[in-house]
């Protein structure tokens, strides 16, 4: 069931507000600090750079008596881009957000992408994982909505269903030869029955998962229950 928890929790990661934007990063490594392009109709009307160590929590991106539409916030660790989002003239995300990691000096990769409409995540956000994977989360006024997926070299890793930010329909979690190992049926965030398996040496064994009432049981195929949360 580990595959399927750590796709709930991706709600927590990623996020835009205006406080965990202005986060101070401080690895000891690098120089951060914020950048911020004031611009109207792509005519450049100031550029303002903030030391991090420096920056109070809470920087206003507003600011009155400027005459401007967009504001392209950056992070950067040095000469590195790190983080960057556009946002309107009233402060709310708006546009995309991207997310750097850098591998030798000069090598940057893209870790993340995420679409923003009137401050909520809109269309696809997009997350590299840790073992060369990829995760796609469809977004609709901020919640997740429709097919949620994790990509490797060799195909499929998990996919999921969504229905206005619960889990809703069926969620399945692959192995490396593309065999489902672990399938469950959602309806409005809680699970309803699905069947995955174990593995006990080069053994697979199947098993059954009911769950009613909030409690869920892992039924053994001749029909012994031998677990029940």
């Amino acid at each position: 069931m580990k595959a399927l928890v750590f796709l709930i929790c991706l709600s927590t990661f990623y996020s835009v507000t205006g406080q965990e934007v202005h986060k101070k990063p401080d690895d000891g490594l690098f120089h951060y600090f914020y950048n911020y392009v004031y611009t109207n109709k792509d005519s450049l009307i100031a550029s303002i750079s903030e030391d991090s160590v420096n920056l109070a929590e809470g920087y206003t991106i507003t600011k009155k008596g400027m005459n401007y539409d967009t504001v392209e916030w950056r992070l950067l660790a040095s000469d590195r881009l790190i983080q960057k989002g556009t946002f309107n003239r009233d402060g709310i995300p708006e546009g995309n957000f991207l997310f750097y990691e850098y591998y030798a000096k000069s090598n940057m990769e893209l870790v993340s992408e995420s679409a923003y409409k009137n401050g909520k995540k809109n269309g696809i956000t997009k997350i590299e994982g840790f073992d060369s994977s990829f995760i796609f989360i469809h977004y609709r006024n901020g919640l997740k909505e429709g097919l949620a997926y994790s990509t490797v070299r060799d195909g499929i890793r998990w996919i999921s269903h969504y229905k206005e930010g619960e889990l809703d329909g069926f969620s399945a979690y692959y192995d490396r030869d593309g065999i489902p190992i672990e399938y469950m049926i959602y309806e409005n965030g809680v699970p309803k029955d699905g069947v995955y398996a174990r593995y006990y040496a080069i053994k697979r064994i199947w098993y059954t998962l009911k769950c009613e009432d909030g409690v869920c049981k892992i039924i053994e195929p001749e029909g012994l229950i031998i677990e029940k949360y």
